[in-house]
C-alpha cells in the first residue's frame, strides 16, 4: 500500500531520510513532552537511514543540536544500527 511504498522510498533514498529525521530532531523537540516514543523512532531512523548512507557517527551527531536531540541520538544508536543491518540483509540498503 501507500505505506509501504513510502518506506522503500526512504529506504532507497537513505540520505533524504537521515535529513527528514534530523529536520524533526532538530527543530520539533518542542513536541518531546507529547509523544516521547515518537522522537525516539525519528532518532532511531536517523542513525538508521544515516548508516545506510556512509554517514559516520561525528558527522550525524554534528548535524543534531546540542542537547536532547543528540541524547535521543545516542540512546537510540544500538537499535539503528541493527535495523540498517536487517535493511542491508534485505537488500534495500
Amino acid at each position: 500500500g501507500g505505506s509501504l511504498s513510502s518506506r522503500d522510498r526512504k529506504i532507497k533514498k537513505p540520505l533524504m531520510g537521515a535529513l527528514r529525521n534530523a529536520g524533526v530532531l532538530n527543530e520539533d523537540l518542542d513536541w518531546f513532552r507529547y509523544d516521547p516514543v515518537a522522537f525516539l523512532k525519528n532518532a532511531v531512523h536517523y542513525g538508521r537511514f544515516s548508516l545506510l548512507a556512509g554517514r559516520g557517527l561525528r558527522e550525524q551527531r554534528e548535524a543534531l543540536n546540542p542537547g536532547l536531540a543528540r541524547t535521543l541520538w545516542a540512546l537510540a544508536l544500538p537499535a539503528a544500527w541493527l535495523v540498517s543491518r536487517r535493511d542491508l540483509l534485505r537488500g534495500r540498503g
